[in-house]
């Protein structure tokens, strides 16, 4: 009899997709819900990386700060020395979070979560949702 063991890591994404162009769909350690209500309670930070600046001012997760994915780079000093960061986008069609995610594992980020879902998701499960708007 052969016993098969798999070890889940909340490593985030990372590893295997080192260097410049290593990264695939594979490497992305997508969450759900739960698992994103647990990152944020452990100070991980969450960005919405949705394009629209309206969209994030209208509703977005509490807490998160909003960085478009084209705007993602590692000189930014929100990113730095963090333990978790999650991404999202508008929802679980939106490819946002996945490029986005992809893209700061090539900047040598460890520990990147994407939260597929996004803000469709989010509200569906009865998240709670700020509002920048005055």
């Amino acid at each position: 009899m052969v016993i098969l063991v798999f070890a889940v890591s909340l490593a985030g994404c990372g590893g295997k997709g080192e260097g410049t162009s290593g990264t695939s769909d594979s490497d992305i350690r997508v969450i759900g819900h739960t698992e994103l209500r647990g990152l944020i309670e452990n100070g991980a930070l969450v960005i919405d990386v949705r394009v629209d600046k309206q969209s994030y001012d209208a509703e977005h997760i509490p807490g998160a700060i909003h960085i478009p994915m084209y705007k993602l780079n590692g000189s930014d000093p929100r990113l730095i020395d963090r333990d978790a960061i999650v991404v999202y986008g508008s929802g679980s069609t939106d490819h946002l979070s996945a490029a986005s995610c992809k893209k700061l594992m090539r900047l040598r980020y460890p520990n990147v979560f994407d939260f597929r879902g996004g803000i469709g998701q989010w509200k569906r499960n009865k998240g709670e949702v700020e509002s920048t708007k005055e």
